[in-house]
């Protein structure tokens, strides 16, 4: 993310600088606290979701890099996952028959 920086008008300080990722981030976390703190709304059930899979993805990339202890409960629990892959199709020349199928499980989770 970019850190932007532009002029604002400050309340009571005349014009000063802000950092518009500051901004952005606190705007983001201000969102969050709102969509967990009720739990029975669609935002709040996706948000919880999407961060959900996307630790679990991480956890699992993290396994195949060997960066979990073995010894550890999050090792053994960590097989259970299903983490999705990304197919991506190659072609040359033409779009009737792809020349390379590449399965990857880097990619960033969305929903």
């Amino acid at each position: 993310m970019p850190n932007i920086v532009y002029l604002s008008q400050k309340k009571r300080e005349g014009i000063g600088i802000r950092s518009f990722t500051r901004e952005h981030i606190i705007a983001l976390l201000r969102d969050v606290k709102i969509y967990i703190s009720n739990e029975d709304t669609l935002p709040a059930h996706a948000l919880e979701m999407s961060l959900e899979e996307a630790t679990k993805q991480k956890l699992w990339n993290l396994k195949r890099q060997l960066r979990i202890p073995s010894n550890s409960e999050a090792f053994i629990g960590i097989d259970q996952f299903h983490v999705s892959g990304k197919k991506t199709l190659v072609f040359h020349e033409t779009f009737d028959n792809p020349t390379e199928e590449i399965i990857s499980f880097d990619h960033k989770h969305s929903i």
